[in-house]
């Protein structure tokens, strides 16, 4: 018997099981239309009052899988203008020190923010309650290897505590690795740390 019958027997034998097949060009397809709702949806939440200011949803804006899903709290005024993740200052640097450390681009990495509308560097409870299930169902469609969350702010919007401790440690959470480390405006301010942010970046590289 051929190679290629044996494969058609085998399928069917899966299927009398209940397995069903399809093909990554179709499953790839329905990723991104449930991207797209996603974005969609946040586009038009009016669960609290950040969303009353908001000028564009802070998501990507387009589905790309991605090894590694950058998770920070608040996003800047360029980025909420623009509806450009990344597009500012601290943006410019994260990704060129992710390129000169771990060889990734810009195209090979996913950004996402906790608050789904710009509400300026102050932690608001009512909105982080309804954005969080946001940020997890992006989690869940992109599938990252690596969630790396900037700041003390963003571990514990997370739900997380004791960064001091847990910062530069990896560790598992929903079938991911964590790695907590600085925020870009903890750096920027304090550029003495800027040594231990990359040596946290070298952890996760053998990960990737």
């Amino acid at each position: 018997m051929s190679v290629a019958m044996n494969r058609i027997r085998n399928l069917y034998y899966l299927k009398s099981f209940g397995y069903e097949f399809v093909s990554k060009e179709l499953k790839f397809q329905s990723i991104q239309s449930n991207f797209a709702n996603l974005k969609a949806t946040i586009s038009r939440c009016e669960l609290c009052a950040l969303s009353k200011k908001r000028e564009k949803p802070l998501i990507e804006s387009e589905f790309k899988p991605a090894k590694v899903m950058i998770i920070g709290s608040f996003a800047s005024k360029d980025e909420s203008k623009s509806g450009i993740l990344l597009a500012d200052k601290q943006g410019e640097m994260l990704l060129s020190t992710l390129k000169s450390t771990l060889a990734l681009e810009k195209s090979e990495i996913y950004m996402s923010y906790i608050y789904k509308c710009f509400c300026g560097s102050k932690n608001d409870a009512l909105a982080r309650q309804q954005c969080l299930p946001y940020l997890w169902r992006e989690f869940e469609l992109i599938k990252p290897r690596v969630l790396l969350v900037l700041g003390e702010d963003s571990f514990e919007n997370l739900g997380f505590d004791d960064f001091k401790r847990l910062r530069g440690e990896l560790f598992t959470h929903k079938n991911a690795w964590i790695m907590p480390t600085f925020s870009l405006e903890f750096i920027i301010k304090n550029p003495s740390f800027e040594s231990e942010f990359i040596n946290d970046l070298n952890k996760i590289k053998g990960l990737l």
